[in-house]
């Protein structure tokens, strides 16, 4: 629903069309009589185009429930050694557990919340997750990410590349930079891990133009929304100036 609701809002700012954010404010007003879901990280993502509709809005109350979540974010979601976004799940605790969905689901809406609320010890916490992340999910020899670790044993699960995995990252980087300026040295960090990545992305392509689901397995099948997220950052990445052309 979150990454849904983010193109839903995409399209707005585009357009202006105004049936567009009545779908909005109808979703969210519905969830609110239903009863906002237990916290995790996914249940987070939702939040982040709702920081969107209450600053055009100026409804309090969808401000009063972002702050409250980036402060769960912050003080009650458990963390990983090291002080990382445990990736807890609505069915699941993964402990000790770092994935890079978590930097999309619920990262960027934490550097939202950081922005409008001018909290610099948020704005500190994204900046460190984001590098956390790339600490232990990057690969060294080819930028790809891993699409997991656990502290508990130290390693990257199966050590496969997750087609859909390395997409959140493809956009997440983007998203970030047009969300909160990072420090100069965070950018120029980010900038590169994104490089390394797109570099190795565009030798892995299938001649169809689509991703396989293990990104250096052409044995795997080709996956729909793995392509669509490298389709757009890449893309949003080339806009910004991140990459080349």
């Amino acid at each position: 629903q979150g990454v849904g609701l983010y193109g839903l809002w995409k399209i707005y700012e585009e357009t202006k069309n105004e049936e567009i954010l009545q779908k909005l404010l109808k979703y969210y007003e519905r969830q609110m009589k239903v009863g906002l879901p237990a916290k995790n990280v996914n249940t987070t993502a939702p939040l982040l185009t709702l920081t969107y509709v209450a600053e055009k809005t100026g409804n309090e109350e969808y401000m009063a429930i972002c702050r409250e979540w980036a402060s769960w974010l912050m003080n009650g979601l458990p963390k990983t050694k090291e002080g990382g976004f445990q990736h807890l799940t609505s069915d699941t605790l993964n402990d000790q557990e770092l994935w890079d969905d978590t930097l999309f689901m619920a990262v960027l809406f934490l550097a939202r919340m950081a922005v409008l609320d001018g909290n610099e010890a948020w704005r500190d916490e994204v900046q460190y997750q984001f590098l956390l992340h790339i600490k232990y999910l990057a690969d060294r020899k080819t930028g790809l990410w891993y699409h997991g670790w656990t502290f508990n044993g130290n390693h990257n699960f199966a050590g496969a590349f997750w087609g859909r995995g390395n997409s959140w990252v493809t956009m997440a980087i983007p998203e970030l930079f047009g969300i909160m300026k990072c420090d100069a040295t965070v950018e120029r960090y980010l900038r590169e891990a994104l490089n390394d990545q797109i570099e190795t992305l565009a030798k892995c392509q299938s001649q169809n133009g689509m991703w396989h689901t293990v990104l250096n397995d052409d044995t795997s099948y080709v996956e729909a929304s793995a392509t669509c997220g490298f389709g757009y950052g890449i893309l949003k990445a080339v806009h910004m100036g991140l990459v080349s052309a």
